[in-house]
């Protein structure tokens, strides 16, 4: 159950980040910026999973997933 809430969330992200339609259906009325913080799997499989979404979204070109990579070695940083 929680991968599919996972996704979900992934999937609203898109949807917000990109102005596209959540789950292809339902409409997004205001896309804005996404501050997303998932920290329950690495970081490659985030962004793959960011990035098959964006592409059935058909919204690949318009999304940025560099930004938590930034936040992810900050922290590390911050401990050293």
């Amino acid at each position: 159950m929680l991968q599919v809430v996972s996704f979900l969330a992934l999937d609203l992200a898109v949807a917000v980040a990109a102005g596209v339609p959540c789950l292809r259906r339902f409409a997004v009325p205001d896309p804005g910026r996404v501050l997303l913080y998932a920290a329950e799997d690495a970081h490659p499989i985030v962004r793959r999973r960011l990035e098959a979404i964006a592409a059935g979204a058909q919204a690949s070109g318009e999304l940025d997933t560099q930004g938590s990579r930034f936040a992810r070695d900050q922290s590390r940083q911050r401990r050293s």
